[in-house]
C-alpha cells in the first residue's frame, strides 16, 4: 500500500525516476520500500551526527540489558542500574510493539524470519537481486547502503 509513496521518495533522493511500481513483484516492492526507508535513516544520521544512534535489533533481542544501558547513556549521559533493572522487569519488554498482547523475543523473531525464508524465498531473492542491481546502477543509493552497513552500533 505504501509502495508508490516510498518509490516517490526514493526517486526524489535519486533526482530522477528510475523504476515503476507496476513493474515490480512483491520482493522488489519490499526491496524498494527498504531502500527508501534505509536511505531516510542514513540522511537523518548524516544530519544529526552523534545525536543519532544505531541499534542492532537482533543483538538487542539477544541481550537487551547492555543495549538498554547503552541507549540510556546515549540519551541521558548515564545509565543507572535501577533504571535498567526497571526496564528489564517491565511488562513492556518482550512484547510485540504493534500488538502488545503478543510476546516477542529473539527466538520468535528467528522463527518468523526462517518461516518467511521458506515461504517467500523466491521473492526475497528477487528483492536482493533488485537491491544489488539498483546499487550498481545508482551510485547515490549504493553510497547510502554502504553508509548504513558501516554505521557504528550502540552496545
Amino acid at each position: 500500500a505504501n509502495a508508490p509513496s516510498r518509490l516517490r521518495r526514493l526517486h526524489r533522493r535519486l533526482g530522477r525516476s528510475a523504476w515503476r511500481v507496476a513493474d515490480a513483484g512483491p520482493g522488489v516492492l519490499a526491496a524498494m520500500a527498504w531502500a527508501s526507508e534505509a536511505w531516510s535513516l542514513v540522511d537523518a544520521w548524516r544530519a544529526f551526527g552523534e545525536r543519532a544512534a544505531w541499534i542492532d535489533f537482533d543483538a538487542f533481542l539477544q541481550r537487551p540489558r547492555p543495549h538498554l544501558a547503552a541507549m540510556l547513556r546515549h540519551l541521558h549521559g548515564e545509565a543507572a542500574e535501577d533504571d535498567v533493572e526497571a526496564m528489564m522487569a517491565s511488562g513492556e519488554l518482550g512484547r510485540y510493539a504493534k500488538a502488545t498482547e503478543h510476546a516477542y523475543d529473539a527466538d520468535l523473531r528467528r522463527d518468523v524470519l526462517d518461516q518467511a525464508r521458506r515461504e517467500h524465498g523466491q521473492q526475497i531473492a528477487e528483492g536482493l537481486t533488485w537491491i544489488n542491481a539498483a546499487g550498481a546502477a545508482e551510485p547515490k543509493l549504493a553510497d547510502a547502503i554502504r553508509s548504513l552497513a558501516g554505521a557504528a552500533r550502540l552496545a
